[in-house]
């Protein structure tokens, strides 16, 4: 396996986002490098094709992370109807109403937390593959 072919190699493995140990591994096994020769490699591959590398890459991280900026954004909406309505209207705390909602309340704000977090690393991915896609 001559340089060129071990490029494509590399580049073709990363964009269907295989383990990068183990393409260090194929490399050291074809052709004939120690592990930290192989590891220099992949790195100078990585930096001088990265936009090809984002390239095969975004269709599935795009997919995800416009995915989770959906889910978190409907899941934050839903949660925080939930607590304007419970703020807005007169509860009974000692009613059994009250009572169920206080302690469904713990569910909510965990769900509401898990939006927030989900919209954030769906902008962060997706912004992170676009980045690499048109700023490079």
């Amino acid at each position: 396996m001559d340089k060129e072919e071990a490029t494509q190699f590399v580049v073709r493995e990363l964009g269907r986002h295989h383990n990068r140990n183990e393409i260090i591994m194929a490399l050291c096994e074809r052709m004939g490098l120690n592990w930290k020769e192989a590891e220099r490699f992949v790195l100078e591959v990585e930096t001088h094709q990265g936009r090809t590398i984002a390239a095969r890459q975004s269709p599935i991280i795009l997919i995800l992370g416009i995915g989770l900026f959906v889910v978190g954004t409907g899941l934050t909406i839903y949660n925080l109807l939930f607590f304007v309505d419970y703020f807005s209207s007169q509860h009974n705390a000692f009613s059994m109403e009250g009572a169920l909602e206080l302690r469904a309340m713990y569910y909510r704000v965990g769900s509401l937390l898990a939006g927030i977090a989900m919209i954030i690393s769906g902008i962060v991915g997706s912004w992170k593959t676009i980045s690499k896609l048109f700023m490079d």
